[in-house]
């Protein structure tokens, strides 16, 4: 059935080109593939990471970005290119993520045997945690479900992005992801959810599963850590182009999207949030007056 079936597994890449190799040399060995096809979208990298790809795996096809358009921007670009190629299965892939063998092939027949159903795989950590791509829509925002693997599909409201499979008619009917607003955090939580507004199903298939190995449990929160500069934390807090979870601008965008109703709890949220960032500024400001300090100091 699936040779019938084009399927584009869709990778985007930046400054990566260890994690991407190993990534692309994982899915030679252990799946079918010579069933789908994977398209690299490499936004920008100055490590020689396409360059490394043509020469080890000519039969990988590779565009390119600016560096502008982030994970979100990527997705967006390879999704529209594969569907002029008339995909009719797009699969997400992280390039840490690793699924099981043959979990490419699997994950795509029976999305397309679902057809109308956004479908994740269970995905492991390293190091453990409890982090789930399964989610459900609460008025606090998106909340990590635990996993069923009794259960073939695990329906939910919201799933991550790191192996998922999105059928032509999933794609034809809500376009592609709104890289605008969110161009990097968040933008697979936002199409995915738009998914399940429009009727779709979205769950996670317990016959597939992957390990992510750049799962960082510390995640964004290390805004205060000293090896965050003052100047790297104020870039990251007020410049929108940047693809940190804490920027305001995707904080805005954020929290508008997935908290409420009602909405002034989103609202208030904001403004918590606002405030809370420019708290963490000033802290990081005395923290690098003390450090000062305590370097005179020591000197005298």
């Amino acid at each position: 059935m699936l040779e019938s079936i084009s399927i584009w597994c869709i990778i985007p890449v930046h400054n990566r080109r260890e994690t991407t190799l190993q990534c692309i040399n994982h899915l030679k060995k252990t799946q079918e593939f010579e069933l789908f096809e994977v398209l690299i979208v490499d936004d920008g990298s100055t490590d020689g990471t396409s360059e490394a790809i043509r020469r080890q795996h000519p039969d990988v096809t590779i565009i390119r970005g600016d560096g502008s358009l982030w994970w979100g921007g990527s997705i967006k670009k390879g999704m529209e290119y594969a569907a002029d190629q008339g995909a009719d299965i797009f699969i997400w892939v992280n390039d840490d993520v690793l699924p099981e063998p043959n979990g490419i092939t699997q994950l795509a027949k029976k999305s397309y045997v679902l057809n109308n159903t956004v479908l994740t795989t269970m995905v492991s950590t390293e190091p453990e945690s409890n982090y789930t791509t399964r989610n459900e829509l609460t008025k606090f925002g998106i909340q990590s479900l635990p996993y069923s693997p009794d259960v073939e599909v695990q329906p939910c409201d919201v799933v991550a992005g790191k192996l998922t499979a999105f059928p032509k008619k999933v794609v034809d009917n809500i376009g592609f992801p709104d890289d605008r607003r969110f161009p990097h955090h968040d933008c697979d939580y936002d199409y995915t959810l738009r998914a399940k507004e429009h009727g779709f199903d979205v769950g996670v298939y317990s016959e597939v599963k992957a390990i992510d190995t750049g799962y960082d449990p510390e995640g964004t929160h290390r805004r205060l850590s000293h090896n965050i500069s003052l100047e790297k934390l104020i870039k990251h807090t007020f410049l929108s182009g940047s693809h940190q979870r804490y920027t305001l601008r995707t904080m805005y965008y954020e929290y508008k999207r997935f908290y409420g109703p009602p909405k002034i709890l989103c609202y208030i949220l904001i403004i918590y949030k606002f405030i809370e960032s420019f708290g963490a500024i000033l802290i990081k400001i005395l923290l690098t007056i003390i450090k000062k300090d305590h370097k005179l100091g020591n000197s005298n």
